[in-house]
């Protein structure tokens, strides 16, 4: 709370609330909530998981974006990637229940592209033309931070593999806004601000400290 009003009070004015899972976290309703009132657009990246229609009823007010992962259509891999076997459909769910009571929300799905599900993408692509989305956006598997790291070496695919996946999105996801990512513009376009208080962007892997949010130095 002290880190939100500080950024608050330098006039940021927009936020993407992400971990992790950043539902796991006990009070981002308040935080959220608090951030709305400041005039902030909050963007919440979340896997669905938690996101029952009792919690989405808690918190829907004061989102402007909700972005859910969604990896691929194969519950194999989607098991493989940890997101458990029964993702994909909870995916669905919770898209249709933001549309149905929240009309006027967005909704985007965010797709990492990586050595797991790279051949899944037609039938994901398919699935997507079935949804009630406003966007996808797309980004090639990086090894920015936590887990990214630890498992790059068995995800990681190559610049023409995603140039080839980009393309295959392009041409036959319909009536959808598409974004794209790679490792270099994940590194440009994001400022992090860590769960210790750090400012930070991605430099080659590597977060660099921009400045430390709390305490009386900052």
């Amino acid at each position: 709370m002290d880190i939100l009003q500080y950024i608050v009070s330098k006039g940021v004015s927009e936020l993407t609330w992400s971990g992790g899972e950043p539902l796991l976290y006990d009070g981002i309703d308040i935080l959220l909530r608090t951030a709305f009132e400041h005039k902030i657009i909050n963007k919440i990246n979340t896997n669905a998981s938690l996101l029952s229609k009792e919690y989405l009823n808690k918190i829907a007010d004061y989102i402007d974006t909700f972005t859910l992962s969604l990896d691929t259509c194969n519950p194999n891999v989607n098991e493989n990637l940890g997101r458990g076997y029964y993702h994909q459909y909870n995916v669905y769910t919770t898209v249709n229940q933001i549309k149905k009571y929240y009309p006027t929300k967005t909704v985007t799905i965010n797709v990492v592209v990586n050595r797991l599900n790279i051949n899944t993408m037609d039938e994901l692509i398919r699935n997507l033309n079935n949804l009630p989305i406003d966007g996808v956006r797309l980004f090639q598997v990086s090894p920015i931070r936590g887990q990214a790291i630890d498992t790059f070496e068995k995800t990681s695919i190559k610049q023409t593999q995603f140039a080839q996946a980009r393309e295959l999105f392009l041409t036959n996801l319909t009536n959808k806004n598409v974004t794209f990512r790679d490792k270099t513009s994940l590194e440009k376009e994001y400022l992090i601000i860590t769960p210790s208080g750090n400012l930070c962007y991605n430099d080659n892997g590597k977060d660099i400290l921009i400045k430390q949010l709390r305490g009386i130095n900052r």
